[in-house]
């Protein structure tokens, strides 16, 4: 890791140089302007902007001849290439797309948060990407991307408890963003670990772990939705959706405030989301030995295996909050393992 100490010029103003070659590779230059983005734990991160407010990096494009490829072949090797650091490709053909390659090109600016068709014509796409990784860091896309996948959850809780349906119409739209805005971290991620973007090894590896996580809260609150979706047209007892909705709020609970842990690198507020696992267990096994007593007339016992769909689902659930913890207590000692 390269040191620089800091100069004291003008008798008050502080100065750091910044290394050369780090200034050559994103192409830097006098008149440049930088940000500065002020971490919670105490670190700075650099923003790099021109003097326009673009940045100075270069465009990384592609051609691809399409011409001898399946649609599968095309998918795979944009795929790599965009998560490699590609920022523009230019798909040609000798012939005209068929209907399947230009079907698989359309749907790119669905898949990928940010990507879009710039050009288009029968024998030749542009495709670009429009998210500047330098705009933003890996933590604030670690934040979207849990953002969106919480809602899931909430959005769910919230027509559980007015057993209204209706209100679990975008979830599957929602995932669909999850999904999206991984693509544009996974990105990222490589960016930071080749040291193009300002971030650490260690922390991009930390925030690889972290979306990886958030994603997968995404996926089960797609599954969640599905399951509630089946239990609200079902004749469940008002006990039973009760209890699940405790449930699902207490393991969203332990999700919440485990990733604001994460994000902050917050030794207390991991343990206190530790905390809550315990009571949450006990909670859960108290539902479960309640399910398996119960005795249903036949139409609904769909409801009751539903109900048991749900209380595996929420445990899940419980398990992401409990590694967002984990992540958060191993990020915050190594940020100030001092005096801990």
């Amino acid at each position: 890791m390269d040191t620089r100490k800091v100069q004291l010029i003008g008798g008050t103003t502080l100065s750091v140089s910044l290394p050369k070659t780090w200034v050559d590779r994103v192409g830097l230059k006098p008149g440049d302007r930088i940000g500065f983005d002020p971490r919670p734990d105490g670190r700075l991160v650099l923003r790099l902007e021109s003097a326009s407010g673009a940045a100075p990096a270069a465009m990384r494009g592609v051609t691809l001849d399409a011409t001898f490829l399946t649609p599968e072949q095309l998918t795979r090797r944009i795929d790599a290439l965009y998560l490699s650091g590609a920022d523009r490709f230019e798909v040609t053909s000798r012939h005209p797309f068929t209907a399947e390659l230009s079907a698989a090109i359309d749907r790119f600016p669905r898949k990928i948060a940010g990507f879009e068709i710039i050009e288009q014509s029968p024998q030749r796409i542009i495709l670009h990407d429009m998210v500047n990784p330098q705009a933003f860091d890996l933590y604030h896309s670690f934040d979207r991307v849990y953002g969106v996948a919480s809602s899931i959850h909430r959005e769910i809780l919230s027509a559980m408890t007015s057993r209204d349906a209706a209100r679990l119409a975008r979830i599957q739209a929602k995932a669909e963003d999850v999904n999206r805005l991984r693509w544009v971290a996974a990105k990222q991620e490589r960016r930071a670990i080749e040291s193009e973007l300002p971030l650490s090894r260690l922390d991009a590896f930390a925030c690889a772990s972290a979306i990886d996580l958030a994603q997968r809260l995404g996926h089960n609150g797609a599954q969640l939705g599905d399951a509630v979706g089946l239990l609200l047209r079902s004749e469940v007892e008002e006990r039973v959706l009760s209890g699940l909705v405790e449930v699902g709020t207490r393991a969203l609970t332990i999700c919440d405030e485990a990733a604001r842990a994460f994000y902050k690198a917050d030794l207390v507020a991991a343990e206190a989301a530790l905390d809550r696992v315990g009571p949450f267990d006990e909670r859960m096994a108290e539902l479960a030995d309640f399910a398996t007593t119960i005795t249903l007339p036949p139409k609904r016992c769909g409801a009751c295996l539903t109900a048991g769909r749900l209380l595996e689902a929420m445990s899940r659930t419980r398990l992401v909050g409990a590694r967002f913890a984990e992540l958060a207590i191993q990020r915050a000692l190594a940020t100030t393992p001092e005096g801990l």
